[in-house]
């Protein structure tokens, strides 16, 4: 398939997915709409990760464009990276700290929580001293170690056991 074709296909509209090689599809929607698609397997899954759908001829990118990203996601997937798991991830925001995933983590308990103040709290009180300063890919066995015992040794049952 060449970048013609491509443009054949979406001038035409001919609803359909169109094997370029290597896992890598041009995919035209029902409603005309062309993007290109990558077919892998990760973790014994068959996955499907879509791309360059923004509106410019053929869709967003040549065949050479989308080759290219195509050979840059097989690099991420022959780390074990999922570019789909990835995609989510960044859409779920930056957190750099314990304390950022903690504070978006108490929002939520505040709108789904009759006494939200109380995770807060021990949050504040047991985890926050001693994770909170973290960076999220720092965080360790021995420092989730350090909170348990800590909470332990505080002789609050009832807190310990969460």
């Amino acid at each position: 398939m060449n970048d013609s074709q491509v443009r054949s296909k979406l001038k035409a509209k001919v609803h359909g997915k169109f094997n370029v090689g290597q896992g890598l599809y041009f995919r035209v929607s029902n409603e005309g709409i062309g993007f290109w698609m990558l077919r892998y397997t990760i973790n014994g899954k068959r996955r499907e990760y879509s791309f360059g759908r923004d509106g410019r001829p053929p869709q967003g990118m040549t065949l050479a464009a989308a080759k290219d990203k195509a050979g840059f996601l097989k690099a991420k997937l022959r780390d074990n990276i999922d570019p789909i798991v990835e995609k989510k991830r960044r859409a779920t925001g930056s957190f750099n700290t314990v304390d950022d995933v903690a504070l978006d983590w108490l929002r939520e308990c505040e709108k789904r929580l009759k006494h939200p103040d109380i995770p807060k709290r021990v949050y504040r009180e047991d985890i926050s001293p001693i994770l909170g300063d973290i960076a999220i890919d720092q965080v360790n066995v021995q420092d989730v170690l350090r909170v348990i015992r800590a909470t332990n040794a505080s002789n609050r049952p009832a807190i310990a056991e969460i």
